[in-house]
């Protein structure tokens, strides 16, 4: 699934997938030679997600937009407000597919840098480990091998004012 790979100047190997839930290529960043097989596995894994991911991610994703329209007070958004289900997905782009050197092998983890339609500056990030979604919500560089991390961000709150994860806790 992943074509076109090279070496970048830094060591690391870089080469692109195309994702049919997106519709689009996506690069992706593999740190060595050792994690080739293993970012293969996470590809196919991300692009094969079952309805039920998909369709969390997507709530996941639009708790994203919709707080962030009512803290910006926007109502000229580029995404309409009431988009449900899947349609969230037109006003979001993967951009970098990101495989962690400390990756755990004995399960699929893996973060997405993405560009939103509703958050220009920050964009948006997809964290996965093991079939659960750990972390959707501004770049953050939130790799799944840092849970303490992730664990100190939380998870979505409905009763706060600006979250800072929108996925519910899934494990």
């Amino acid at each position: 699934m992943i074509k076109n790979i090279e070496k970048n100047r830094y060591g690391e190997y870089e080469g692109e997938f195309y994702s049919p839930l997106f519709n689009v290529d996506i690069k992706v960043s593999i740190p060595s030679e050792q994690k080739m097989d293993y970012a293969q596995k996470c590809v196919e894994y991300f692009c094969q997600m079952s309805n039920d991911i998909v369709d969390r991610l997507c709530r996941y994703c639009i708790r994203y937009c919709e707080e962030f329209r009512a803290i910006l007070f926007e109502e000229d958004m580029p995404v309409p407000e009431g988009v449900d289900g899947r349609e969230i997905l037109d006003y979001i782009e993967p951009t970098l597919f990101i495989v962690e050197e400390k990756s755990d092998e004995s399960v699929i983890e893996f973060h997405v840098e993405c560009e939103c339609e509703w958050e220009m500056e920050h964009g948006l990030e997809i964290t996965i480990k093991d079939g659960k979604i750990l972390y959707v919500g501004s770049f953050d560089d939130m790799a799944p091998c840092n849970l303490d991390r992730i664990a100190y961000v939380g998870y979505y709150n409905e009763d706060i004012d600006m979250n800072m994860n929108y996925a519910d806790k899934e494990y």
